[in-house]
């Protein structure tokens, strides 16, 4: 998703979830659940990485025609296989792939994916990593908002007008 599009929707939530006034809590509180005093707003740049994540599954699992795509534009620019790329998504310049491609492992590198004892996983180094092969487009999506729990506190710059918030 173009960065200007997403900036966009996350202007008009919270837009509406403020009525236009100025933010009182920081944005990152407000995708956390409300147990940990969050909103449960959509982060939108989340959902889509989780999204992108349910391609990568069907590579692993059932891989189509659009396979041999991909894994043409990775020997044409990187001289490389796809379970060289995976791993180690970081060692490669992605953004020299076509806008779809770069965004699957722009995803896949956000989500932490890696492979581990030749399975792909996302939330590598961590002790609840999920097999790709079993993701779900919801624990794609919830696993990076547990790695990123945010504390909420009063920001200075609220604090003269409401006090404290905490």
């Amino acid at each position: 998703m173009p960065t200007w599009v997403c900036r966009e929707l996350n202007k008009i939530i919270f837009n509406f979830f403020w009525s236009g006034k100025q933010d009182l809590v920081a944005r990152n509180v407000f995708f956390q659940c409300p147990d940990l005093d969050g909103f449960s707003v959509v982060s939108i740049q989340l959902k889509v990485y989780s999204l992108l994540s349910q391609w990568v599954k069907r590579l692993v699992v059932c891989p189509n025609g659009w396979t041999f795509l991909l894994k043409y534009w990775l020997l044409d620019r990187f001289n490389a296989t796809l379970l060289e790329v995976l791993p180690s998504t970081i060692d490669f310049a992605v953004s020299r792939l076509p806008p779809f491609y770069c965004a699957l492992f722009t995803a896949w590198s956000a989500l932490k994916g890696s492979s581990v004892s030749s399975d792909l996983v996302i939330g590598s180094g961590l002790s609840d990593s999920i097999p790709i092969a079993s993701a779900s487009c919801k624990a794609s999506y919830l696993l990076p908002l547990s790695l990123n729990i945010v504390q909420p506190h009063c920001v200075l710059k609220f604090a003269s007008s409401f006090g404290a918030l905490d």
